[in-house]
């Protein structure tokens, strides 16, 4: 019968242990944002690709408005509680990880107005089109119309000021492109653009 025992008080120091790593665990993840975790910043935060667009957006725009890159569809929209898989759609959406690649905002009130989705020049596969697909619906769903752009070396900034303002209308009649640009930038940056891919 000792040997039997034992066991037992092996057995249960065992499970004793590993309840206590358990418990330890959890309350490492309860207590996690009381701790201080080491991170590395991301570079590059833009892809080249990107930042040239943003570059072009952000002439494109003027002092009208701002745009900010890379903004999180939870920080975009919430879900719609009226929906029949309400629980369900708030899970996909917090877990996607999905962002808009760019955002362009009122200056005064810093109001979403539109959303632009650089679409890459390779052909997509299943899973990106379903992602690329989702992120449309998801933002015109939310009232918040996007402008889905193809990533290129050059753009033409004339139809890209007319597809965002027609976008920035749809969102808010209110609201309007004057076309305060400034000329001398957009030359500047054309210039550039185009010395960046002598160099390429």
């Amino acid at each position: 019968m000792e040997p039997f025992y034992l066991l037992v008080i092996i057995g249960v120091v065992l499970i004793t242990n590993i309840l206590l790593t358990i418990l330890t665990t959890l309350g490492v993840l309860w207590r996690s944002p009381e701790r201080h975790f080491i991170y590395e910043r991301r570079l590059p935060f833009l892809r080249p690709v990107a930042q040239r667009c943003l570059a072009v957006l952000s002439t494109v725009i003027g002092n009208e408005y701002r745009v900010f890159s890379k903004v999180a569809l939870t920080a975009l929209m919430i879900t719609d509680e009226r929906q029949p898989h309400y629980r369900t759609a708030r899970s996909y959406l917090h877990h996607s990880g999905l962002w808009a690649d760019f955002v362009i905002c009122g200056v005064a009130d810093g109001h979403p107005l539109c959303v632009i989705l650089l679409v890459p020049t390779a052909p997509l596969t299943r899973a990106q089109q379903r992602q690329l697909e989702f992120l449309r619906h998801s933002c015109e769903s939310a009232h918040l119309p996007v402008v889905m752009i193809q990533e290129q070396a050059q753009y033409e900034l004339d139809t890209l000021r007319n597809q965002i303002s027609e976008a920035i209308m749809r969102a808010d009649p209110r609201r309007q492109m004057t076309g305060h640009f400034i000329h001398e930038e957009e030359e500047m940056l054309l210039a550039a653009l185009a010395a960046a891919m002598r160099d390429r």
